[in-house]
């Protein structure tokens, strides 16, 4: 499994070079006035980021399915994520503010920002408690 994951990040790290110099070449020779090489290089960010998140989800899965407990556990874990989005769905605002109406965001869009925002919150009291939680059985323990 070792020497598949090293060739493929070897392939990826070259189709992205030859990407990268491509663009380079682009904004070389064509000049600033050219938003040809700016184009392939967010392109490029963006194919990054979507391989990235791939891999990670595929090795992930791999080894997830490795450990039928450990699958069980994940798969609960999963759909208890899944509720808590759906409540910061639910309970995120609606209505456009004055800023989004200026900027020209959609209320789907909206509602979705607002629905991260408060699943990062309910994610930052749950670390905290969890902390809290461990450090009280810890000194219960002793």
């Amino acid at each position: 499994m070792e020497k598949s994951i090293k060739r493929i990040t070897n392939i990826i790290l070259i189709v992205i070079a030859a990407v990268a110099i491509v663009a380079g070449f682009f904004v070389a020779f064509k000049g600033e006035e050219s938003q040809m090489g700016m184009d392939i290089s967010m392109y490029l960010t963006y194919a990054m980021v979507l391989v990235a998140i791939v891999l990670i989800l595929v090795f992930a899965f791999a080894q997830i399915a490795s450990n039928k407990k450990q699958l069980i556990s994940t798969l609960i874990m999963l759909a208890v994520v899944a509720v808590i989005v759906f409540v910061c769905y639910l309970i995120a605002p609606s209505e456009l503010s004055d800023v989004a109406k200026r900027v020209g965001v959609s209320e789907n869009i909206y509602r979705w920002v607002g629905a991260s925002i408060n699943f990062a919150y309910i994610t930052f009291a749950g670390v905290i408690v969890a902390l809290l939680g461990s450090m009280i059985y810890m000194k219960i323990k002793k």
